[in-house]
């Protein structure tokens, strides 16, 4: 009778201890003045490597990689794949020419697209491509602008692009703030 009590005193121990993990140290609390760009970044991981701003490719780690067959123009600047690991995870747009891509660059744009082998790769203070609409208000407050669309304190933005099946893209700009940055 004591092993078997003991066995069950156990056996929910271990299943308290494999709930109390699951998204408690994925998410933080919305910050009271709104996200700005460092803060959005800092709550966001790449294939579990967290973000910083500015954002360079070299910050991230040696397991990601430009896709050097993919470097194309892009507007007034050029945008590259970035591997993870030799799969592709995302894509990262630059503000200089195709030939002035290199790991030190720094990222104006994050756009990633979920496929079925990477849609848990991004996430933002906890919420992944997996997630739905509830799950993305809970993470990151309402939106600021339109559904889907949160426009940082600093200028930035961020868009989660949702369909009927779930998210189709995320965008994360920089773009605002280094501009402003450098005026």
């Amino acid at each position: 009778m004591k092993k078997k009590v003991l066995s069950l005193t156990l056996a929910a121990a271990l299943l308290a201890a494999t709930f109390t993990g699951c998204n408690s140290s994925d998410s933080e609390p919305i910050p009271e003045g709104g996200w700005t760009l460092e803060t959005l970044a800092e709550a966001t991981t790449l294939c579990g490597v967290t973000l910083s701003y500015p954002l360079q490719l070299d910050s991230l780690g040696e397991d990601f990689e430009i896709d050097e067959s993919s470097i194309e123009p892009n507007g007034a600047g050029s945008q590259a794949d970035i591997k993870y690991k030799d799969s592709k995870v995302c894509t990262f747009i630059f503000s200089c020419s195709k030939e002035e891509i290199s790991p030190s660059q720094v990222v104006e744009r994050i756009t990633f697209v979920p496929v079925d082998a990477n849609r848990d790769s991004l996430s933002i203070n906890g919420f992944t491509a997996n997630d739905g609409l509830d799950e993305l208000h809970k993470a990151l407050g309402e939106p600021t602008r339109g559904e889907g669309t949160y426009v940082t304190a600093d200028g930035g933005s961020l868009l989660v692009s949702m369909g009927r099946n779930g998210v189709f893209a995320i965008v994360l700009d920089f773009r605002q703030l280094q501009n402003a940055e450098e005026n």
